[in-house]
């Protein structure tokens, strides 16, 4: 492959040349390139898996692990997806599994926390929660800590599925393999965790002003 195709292969990946050189470094076994690597990813996967596990300690030795993991078998990992996104795909397994094997802590049932869900009723949703998507409410910086606090107190099978269809934008498909569920019943969870986080929302809201 000559320089032209590497560009061109390089540019379909969704690399950067920055990242190209990045990996190129990683799996010649620079320190300074996994000093990189660790500094530019680690907050926001972090984030990722305390959303999932509700715990930071949890979370950082999930992520410090799979980092790890992640960086020993560096030499086969191919252009597609970039490095960022199969660092998060690694991290969200593990934290996923690692809540699934230790069963961290007994679910409450839903109707314990928004008790019109399981009767059918809705309550009337504000304008902002009605009109825009979890992802949107989620970018908002006047909302965006607010909505991420309110989705980390929801249930596990309604928050992970949230934050893989929502804020990370993994296809319905996508996350139910991910989750090990049927895309039917991935849609029912789905539709529960978004009426859950804007009835939370709405509550929220509504009582501060």
């Amino acid at each position: 492959m000559d320089a032209n195709e590497i560009e061109i292969d390089r540019r379909n990946s969704g690399q950067s040349s920055a990242e190209t050189r990045l990996i190129a470094d990683l799996k010649a076994g620079s320190e300074d390139a996994v000093r990189l690597l660790v500094e530019k990813n680690w907050g926001a996967l972090v984030a990722i898996a305390e959303l999932i596990l509700s715990d930071r300690h949890h979370a950082e030795d999930v992520v410090q692990e799979s980092l790890m993991r992640a960086l020993a078998k560096i030499d086969s990992f191919q252009p597609r997806p970039t490095i960022t996104a199969w660092l998060k795909r690694i991290v969200m397994n593990a934290a996923i599994s690692s809540l699934r094997s230790q069963n961290r802590r007994r679910e409450s049932p839903l109707h314990t926390i928004n008790p019109e869900l399981d009767n059918g009723i809705r309550i009337p949703a504000l304008t902002d929660l009605s009109t825009k998507s979890t992802e949107d409410l989620v970018s908002n910086a006047q909302t965006r800590k607010q909505v991420t606090d309110t989705i980390a107190t929801l249930p596990e099978t309604l928050r992970i599925p949230l934050l893989l269809r929502d804020i990370e934008g993994y296809t319905t498909r996508e996350t139910a393999e991910i989750l090990e569920l049927t895309e039917a019943n991935l849609k029912i969870r789905l539709h529960r965790a978004r009426t859950a986080l804007r009835q939370s929302l709405q509550a929220l809201w509504a009582g501060s002003h």
